[in-house]
């Protein structure tokens, strides 16, 4: 998401942070989680199971045999308990992969799309 402007007020990489956001009426602020400063939240997902193969994951768009394994990937995310945490990694740094159910080139389309909508990430 290097080449996609964020919205003001929401932080990627190299990006300044803009102005604070106050919480709605009765929000109840809590400390982020593990999540915030690091990857720790990644150890809880699905694709770490010992029986899926991180190839499925990393595979090559175009490469023979890739329908199959990418298929194989999205089904493993499906079912995980860190979908949208791995969504919101994959939107911020862009990585190449599989990561919650989408290939690299669904998220270019989907984020390219909501940018032409003026939409936030």
């Amino acid at each position: 998401m290097h080449d996609l402007e964020l919205p003001t007020g929401r932080r990627g990489p190299g990006r300044p942070r803009g102005p604070h956001v106050a919480p709605w009426p009765g929000a109840r602020v809590r400390p982020g989680g593990s999540w915030r400063s690091g990857r720790g939240w990644m150890a809880r997902g699905a694709c770490t199971a010992p029986d899926v193969d991180s190839d499925w994951f990393t595979v090559e768009e175009t490469a023979p045999g890739a329908a199959t394994a990418i298929a194989r990937a999205k089904a493993v995310c499906r079912g995980c308990p860190v979908h949208l945490l791995c969504r919101i990694h994959a939107d911020e740094t862009g990585e190449y992969g599989v990561y919650a159910g989408e290939t690299h080139t669904e998220r270019t389309r989907r984020l390219r799309r909501w940018q032409r909508l003026e939409l936030p990430a």
